[in-house]
């Protein structure tokens, strides 16, 4: 019998199914093969049958252009709890845009909008480390042993060739929460630097282009709402930006 908690499905779990249906590896599916990828997981009891149904129509209304259903649409109907609670707990990695970004740009030092393998490791430990509790007794060893694994499966998900991960990769891989696009409000005047680009990773989730990679996104918002080309957006931009979303 399926879980009704997606919390259930594993990161190893789902790249297992979409490798037979994953031709090419670039982490779509055939838009035909929908319902069979769907019946895979309902075969091995991790959605109900009715939960299959449902994601096949809702994915099919919006599939406005194209044969192929991305990975991130797959993810996001299948399991939307995202696999990093999955593997670690939904307490261990909570974690806001702002946050996240300034994780990022603490190992991604030289710029270079990827992190290799080392700086990885070092990322993800620190997101399931961040909010540990007291009575969380698991040792590092195992921890590490955990996130190498993490690790491991989001190369082999996402197809990725090179020792190194991208951004918009990323993203598809640890999911946070939204911070400024519903909580704006509580800010101040201007935002700049970790925030301004926390700001816009919640953007790039949700509006960018295919194969759009983060830093075209950034470049294209900076463009067209940051007028006076101080690197900062200020309450009356931001405003402009989420008016657009709504």
């Amino acid at each position: 019998m399926a879980s009704e908690n997606n919390i259930g499905i594993s990161s190893r779990q789902f790249v297992t199914i979409l490798k037979k249906f994953d031709k090419d590896g670039d982490g779509d599916i055939k838009l035909s093969e929908l319902d069979a990828f769907l019946k895979a997981f309902v075969d091995e009891g991790l959605i109900e049958n009715s939960r299959a149904v449902v994601i096949a129509e809702k994915i099919r209304e919006e599939q406005q252009d194209g044969d192929e259903v991305s990975m991130t649409t797959l993810t996001k109907e299948i399991a939307p709890v995202n696999f990093l609670t999955a593997e670690f707990g939904e307490q261990k990695t909570r974690i806001t845009s702002v946050d996240f970004m300034k994780l990022w740009n603490n190992y991604d030092a030289d710029n270079s909008g990827y992190l290799d393998r080392v700086e990885l490791q070092k990322f993800f430990y620190d997101i399931v480390t961040k909010n540990k509790g007291e009575g969380d007794s698991e040792d590092t060893e195992e921890l590490e042993r955990k996130v190498d694994h993490y690790i491991k499966t989001m190369f082999e998900m996402l197809n990725i060739q090179e020792d190194k991960v991208s951004l918009e990769k990323m993203c598809k891989f640890c999911p946070v929460e939204e911070n400024f696009l519903e909580q704006y409000e509580d800010k101040s005047d201007e935002i700049e630097g970790c925030e301004l680009e926390g700001f816009l990773k919640d953007l790039y989730d949700r509006k960018h282009k295919p194969g759009q990679s983060f830093e075209k996104f950034k470049e294209e918002k900076m463009k067209k709402f940051d007028k006076d080309k101080n690197k900062k957006f200020s309450k009356q931009e931001v405003k402009k930006i989420l008016s657009k979303l709504s």
